[in-house]
């Protein structure tokens, strides 16, 4: 079986995978890239920690943990420290546990940036 971590930094886009409180359990390696952090930097830190309380991957993140909905945006801007801006889309699911109920959320953001 192939290990997910391998699987995941495959991706093109960039995802986030949450637990039932909005804090990171994992990302892939477009996730970093497009958060300028590490995975050992980002692990444990609120989804409000990663671009802003008030951007979409936040915003998108805590309504699907309250609700259980998925939700997603478009053209979301990404301002960012150490290299030029990104406009990306977003897209939050839910992650249900074993019975059913709500575990966390996986974030996926998709750079579209020309």
């Amino acid at each position: 079986m192939r290990d997910l971590g391998h699987v995941l930094d495959a991706l093109l886009d960039g995802v986030i995978v949450l637990d039932r409180h909005g804090r990171v359990e994992r990302l892939n390696a477009e996730a970093c890239r497009i958060l300028e952090g590490s995975a050992e930097t980002l692990a444990g830190q609120g989804v409000e920690r990663l671009l802003g309380s008030g951007h979409a991957v936040a915003r998108l993140a805590r309504t699907t943990l309250a609700t259980g909905s998925s939700a997603a945006e478009s053209a979301q801007p990404v301002e960012r420290r150490h290299a030029r801006s990104l406009v990306v889309d977003v897209a939050v699911a839910p992650l249900p546990d074993a019975a059913g109920g709500l575990d966390g959320a996986v974030v996926v953001v998709q750079d579209r940036t020309l």
